[in-house]
């Protein structure tokens, strides 16, 4: 089974790392997607939930749409923090086999 990371910041380079990602995911039908938002504490004034639910249905929704539609397991990750921390501590944490980012 692959673990991939998806770093996701609701950017344009972002929701090309999320379509490259489903993607790999189509391929692995015991693929397991971790989305992970970090939000900067000192400057946020996002509810983690608020986000986590948000992206998890816009996620969905997408896997659902596609032909035929992705069987994936689907995991959305809120973290406060420093991104580049927060990416590579959940990569470690689920044993991740691959971190999809996009760069600008």
């Amino acid at each position: 089974m692959s673990k991939i990371v998806v770093a996701y910041d609701f950017s344009k380079h972002a929701e090309v790392a999320m379509a490259q990602a489903i993607d790999l995911a189509c391929h692995d039908p015991e693929a397991s997607l971790h989305f992970v938002t970090a939000l900067d504490k000192s400057r946020t004034h996002l509810d983690a939930d608020d986000v986590q639910r948000d992206l998890l249905g816009r996620l969905r929704m997408i896997l659902d749409a596609r032909r035929p539609p992705v069987p994936v397991e689907l995991f959305v990750h809120v973290r406060i923090g420093d991104p580049v921390r927060e990416i590579l501590g959940l990569a470690e944490e689920i044993g991740a086999d691959l971190i999809v980012l996009g760069s600008h």
